[in-house]
């Protein structure tokens, strides 16, 4: 018999500032049953979906409280984090020791949420592996640790998370980086949940994630962590996604709670770069 397909998630469009919260996420934190766990994606370089989240995160936090964790910030530096905040330091050198990668990333886009976390007391959580500890495990001089792989973990979403590194690299990357790119976002996936389940155990207080759309895809990403990792929870997984971009995968299984929807952002070829310092994959 055909299997049933999953029906896509719904889809809110998106194409301006100062756009109302959507319901879906208002009632998450107005209704009597509040999640547990709320994972805001992102393309990292479109502004409208730094802007958008900071602005909902604002309104919504005038109903209820909660904890936000940022992919940005270092794990293994919470304690730090939590220093330099009861020592009353400002946003700037709130992430600076969390280990924000003032280079790698804009701060400009996630100022607005530290200072939110300042101005309106919530808590923040520093979620992620350092980019040294990724590299280490992705070069094999590092071994993960041995939890990092969900429960019902098959080929098929090896595969998907394996399709999402490559094309993300271009197809550039020879197959054999590919896996040791694998196991790396499975141990930052597997980081992240572990970071915001303690956090919600030790404070009482629902998580707002933010992080790029593939940790916050229901299928391969944080989520699938929290399933073992807090049974019972209330996981909602919302992605920011460009025009054109699917919001399902090729069997329809949803990647998504509910997909934002926006335009694409305006940027150059962000493979040619690639493609002058990489050489061509190869495979075998």
């Amino acid at each position: 018999a055909e299997r049933t397909r999953a029906p896509a998630p719904p889809e809110i469009a998106i194409a301006r500032d100062d756009a109302p919260v959507p319901d879906a996420l208002r009632r998450l934190v107005a209704g009597p049953r509040r999640f547990d766990f709320l994972l805001l994606g992102e393309v990292h370089d479109h502004p409208l979906h730094h802007r958008l989240r900071a602005q909902w995160l604002s309104r919504l936090a005038r109903v209820g409280s909660f904890a936000i964790a940022l992919e940005q910030l270092d794990a293994v530096r919470q304690d730090d984090l939590d220093r330099a905040r009861a020592a009353g330091l400002g946003a700037e050198d709130l992430a600076r020791a969390a280990g924000f990668d003032f280079r790698g990333w804009t701060w400009e886009a996630y100022a607005p949420l530290v200072a939110l976390a300042l101005g309106e007391r919530l808590g923040l959580v520093a979620a992620n592996l350092s980019t040294a500890q990724t590299r280490a495990i992705a070069r094999g001089s590092a071994r993960p640790a041995a939890d990092i792989v969900p429960p019902t973990w098959g080929d098929a979403e090896r595969a998907a998370m394996s399709r999402v590194i490559a094309n993300g690299h271009c197809g550039l990357l020879p197959e054999r980086a590919v896996a040791a790119m694998v196991t790396a976002q499975l141990a930052r996936d597997a980081t992240i949940a572990d970071a915001i389940v303690r956090s919600r155990a030790r404070a009482g207080l629902p998580v707002v994630l933010i992080a790029g759309n593939g940790h916050v895809r229901r299928d391969i990403g944080v989520a699938r962590h929290l399933a073992a990792r807090a049974p019972g929870a209330r996981v909602f997984c919302v992605g920011f996604l460009e025009t054109g971009h699917p919001a399902s995968g090729p069997d329809g299984t949803p990647r998504y709670d509910l997909v934002v929807r926006t335009p694409e952002h305006p940027r150059a070829d962000p493979c040619e770069k690639l493609r002058r310092t990489m050489p061509p994959a190869r495979t075998g």
